[in-house]
């Protein structure tokens, strides 16, 4: 996948998409987080099919449901939302 993503050009394009530098830098880090896991604790191998982003995109889609009218927090509402979470004032996402 990484030769492939290095190597592939799009007709009209010269340089890498967005897409294809995001893909490469993905293998790259999985690649160092393997090497640093492997050298630290012993592991043999990553299971990537269970990496992915539903939880986090869960988490951020409570936070901007919260309030129901403004649902693109500032970054300091966004705080005060989390702490909220943390604090345990809503029980949806503990029941998650």
């Amino acid at each position: 996948m990484y030769d492939l993503m290095s190597n592939i050009l799009f007709v009209g394009k010269s340089n890498m998409q967005t897409f294809q530098k995001s893909v490469l830098m993905q293998i790259s880090s999985l690649k160092m987080l393997f090497l640093d896991m492997k050298w630290k604790h012993d592991v043999r191998y990553i299971a990537t099919y269970k990496l992915n982003q539903d939880v986090l995109e869960n988490f951020f889609s409570h936070i901007r449901q919260m309030d129901g009218a403004q649902d693109h927090p500032s970054p300091l509402t966004c705080i005060y939302r989390i702490k909220m979470i943390i604090l345990g004032k809503t029980t949806t996402i503990l029941k998650n």
